[in-house]
């Protein structure tokens, strides 16, 4: 799908409530159609979300400087990962999951932040660490990260979280995302639920 249609799919998102509970959405962009979709189903079952389309991208301020402000805000109960081959080797991803122990985040929330899990793909026995180890090793472990995502990693670690690991390929964004999901998941939708949307409804907590 092209980015305007794309677009046009996200403007029917709501606006985050930020003075209520919320949930924070992590994804790729490549399942942008089936994660706004997900996204406009739970919004309209009653959901408070919180995802990077315009309508919650603070005006005058850079986007790391929205998304890092929405994760980070004491309304923020809980991180909902759309998980897939494309979100585990997104440096935009990576970013989003090493915020979750940086100093300004663990400064208004508790140490075990809860991430939801929604399956894009079938894993496996739900096992991610085999997956990763297994198929995103053969795959990604040789695809070099393009010069621009190195420089958007290089800039997120001087100006938010040195912490974060060195990565120069694909695979080293998914080892890096994968010791965030063991420590914080509660709660997972395996990817051949019936009803994802209703089943992720039913598990977050506010």
């Amino acid at each position: 799908m092209h980015k305007k249609d794309l677009q046009e799919i996200a403007a029917h998102i709501k606006a985050c409530d930020l003075s209520r509970p919320y949930y924070y959405i992590c994804y790729s962009t490549q399942e942008g159609t089936e994660v706004y979709a997900a996204v406009r189903h739970l919004q309209e079952a009653g959901a408070n979300l919180w995802i990077d389309t315009e309508a919650n991208l603070m005006q005058g301020d850079g986007y790391n400087s929205s998304i890092f402000a929405a994760l980070r805000a004491k309304n923020c109960c809980g991180l909902i990962f759309f998980m897939s081959q494309a979100a585990m080797t997104s440096a935009q991803c990576a970013k989003e999951m090493a915020y979750l122990k940086s100093e300004p985040f663990l400064a208004d929330h508790d140490a075990q932040f809860p991430v939801l899990i929604v399956e894009m793909e079938e894993i496996p026995e739900h096992d991610d660490e085999v997956w990763v180890e297994g198929l995103l090793y053969q795959k990604y472990q040789a695809d070099e990260l393009s010069p621009a995502e190195s420089e958007r990693i290089q800039k997120y670690r001087d100006k938010y979280n040195a912490k974060i690991g060195r990565m120069t390929t694909k695979f080293d964004v998914a080892e890096s995302i994968l010791p965030f999901l063991l420590a914080h998941e509660q709660g997972r939708i395996a990817y051949d639920a019936a009803n994802r949307a209703d089943e992720l409804k039913r598990l977050m907590t506010y």
